[in-house]
């Protein structure tokens, strides 16, 4: 035999049909027979609403990903050229090192040259002068 529904289920049903529409902020009355489908259509707009917003976080999130990959290909990409204008400046350095050092190369070959020649004409002259400078 079917169960007999009895008052008690139709109170309890009818508690919970208002609690959910006290929930949402309204007044429970005897004459708006919708306030439940008020609730309810209320209930789905927020979720439209919290889907859209959702949808436009992940896009902004998207377009921040983004944005960041651009600034780190472009600082990668700063990098480089710091890098490789270092490079040039420390092979300028070292090729001016270079040049200097054949420039002192030379002055010491012209001055132990000139050193030479001296000593030989101190020589030629002889004498006892001769011999306090060597």
């Amino acid at each position: 035999m079917p169960t007999v529904i009895g008052a008690y289920w139709y109170h309890m049903i009818t508690e919970e049909f208002m609690a959910v529409i006290e929930q949402a902020g309204l007044e429970p009355s005897l004459t708006n027979l919708h306030q439940l489908a008020d609730v309810f259509a209320d209930f789905k707009t927020r979720a439209a609403g919290a889907e859209a917003y959702k949808t436009a976080a992940e896009a902004a999130a998207t377009r921040a990903e983004t944005a960041a990959n651009g600034v780190v290909t472009e600082t990668a990409s700063k990098i480089q050229e710091i890098d490789a204008e270092g490079d040039k400046q420390v092979k300028a350095v070292q090729d001016a090192g270079s040049t200097v050092s054949s420039d002192i190369e030379a002055g010491k070959t012209a001055l132990q040259s000139k050193l030479t020649e001296l000593i030989a004409q101190l020589d030629a002259e002889g004498g006892t002068e001769a011999a306090y400078v060597k």
